[in-house]
């Protein structure tokens, strides 16, 4: 059975992690994926291909951003349909700087995190607005010609 979630409503950080890493609480976190994962499943860094990066890091990337999430569940390669999952992180994350961020693509306007630790899902988002594919082509394309 699968447990819906607002995007709006508030989350706390997981207590193990310092306040200093964490900043003002950030939450609730989203993470786009092409996988049908259960509630309580964990995600780690070594599971994922990020196309936002141009293929795998070690890092496993999240955001605050419900629209961000979408567009890396449309991005990944595959005939499955993309998820959106409510995730809280299980250890110290950081977030990262907006001057580091590469290209024109979408996500470099939204606030989005990282860590080596994995995350936990708690909810899937069941109501999300796909993006039209003429713009997932679009954007496809555009990576395809760029180095991230």
């Amino acid at each position: 059975m699968r447990s819906t979630a607002s995007h709006s409503a508030s989350s706390s950080a997981p207590r193990s992690v310092p306040r200093s890493v964490l900043g003002p609480a950030p939450g609730p976190f989203f993470f786009g994926s092409k996988a049908d994962l259960a509630i309580g499943a964990v995600i780690s860094s070594d599971q994922v291909t990020d196309p936002t990066f141009g293929g795998g890091t070690a890092y496993l990337h999240f955001t605050t951003a419900l629209d961000l999430a979408t567009w890396r569940a449309q991005l990944l390669p595959g005939e499955e349909p993309g998820r959106v999952y409510r995730v809280v992180p299980t250890g110290p994350f950081a977030a990262v700087a907006i001057g580091s961020r590469s290209g024109h693509a979408p996500w470099t306007a939204y606030p989005w995190y990282r860590t080596t630790e994995p995350v936990r899902v708690t909810a899937e988002i069941l109501e999300w607005e796909p993006h039209p594919e003429s713009r997932i082509e679009g954007l496809r394309d555009h990576l395809a010609g760029t180095s991230l």
